[in-house]
């Protein structure tokens, strides 16, 4: 199953760098090695990905000189964006290499007229929302810091799935718990995450594979609004 990281930041931008122009000035900046395609464009919402080529070094064996040599091969890292326009929440896709030269080219493409920052998840008020949610199915989690006896203290995972009153477990040991992992949705539309307490969150599931519904709850659970 591939999974991708997902990155949250805030992002606001004054009158003078209405989002319309923005964009314009973004596609404008499009070369061979690095561009951006436009999905959906809407006065609430801008969605797509952002095309990074580099150029990483390959260890090959040159079989007429009998020695190993260091091969420069071309790469193309994709990275997919929600952004969410009346809530100034900004959803990344991606690895942190292309992430970071998405949002340099955000910022020249408004004149430096836009701030953006990265979010730290209220990783609590998640699970709670979680927790409240009819589609969301937990399958485990790991709790830190447990005092099992005098002096000794213990770490473990603990496995969700047949546990008849999950939300009980998680509710008591919520501020022990340092990853937790769970479905939303059902069949064929199922998306898996795992959540950590540091704010990272893997997704195990392509961005264009995750349905309408299921997007929307994971955005909710950032501030975003589909």
């Amino acid at each position: 199953m591939s999974s991708q990281k997902l990155s949250i930041y805030t992002i606001k931008t004054n009158e003078q760098a209405p989002w319309l122009e923005i964009v314009r000035q973004l596609l404008t900046r499009n070369t061979e090695q690095e561009r951006c395609i436009i999905n959906e464009q809407t006065d609430s919402y801008i969605g797509g990905c952002y095309l990074l080529e580099t150029i990483n070094n390959q260890t090959q064996y040159n079989i007429d000189e009998n020695r190993f040599e260091s091969i420069p091969v071309k790469r193309l890292n994709i990275m997919k964006f929600d952004i969410f326009i009346e809530n100034n929440t900004l959803l990344l896709w991606g690895g942190k290499k292309v992430a970071t030269s998405f949002l340099t080219a955000l910022e020249l493409a408004s004149n430096q007229s836009i701030t953006i920052k990265y979010k730290d998840s209220d990783y609590k008020q998640i699970i709670k929302y979680l927790l409240s949610n009819p589609n969301v199915a937990f399958t485990k989690m790991k709790i830190t810091g447990i005092i099992i006896d005098q002096g000794i203290i213990a770490n473990c995972i603990v496995s969700l799935r047949e546990q008849e009153e999950p939300n009980i477990i998680i509710t008591k040991y919520l501020d022990n718990i340092s990853q937790i992992g769970f479905v939303i949705g059902k069949n064929e539309l199922a998306t898996t995450l795992t959540v950590y307490s540091s704010g990272a969150v893997v997704i195990y599931k392509d961005r264009d594979d995750i349905a309408d519904g299921i997007m929307n709850i994971i955005s909710e659970m950032f501030g975003g609004i589909m």
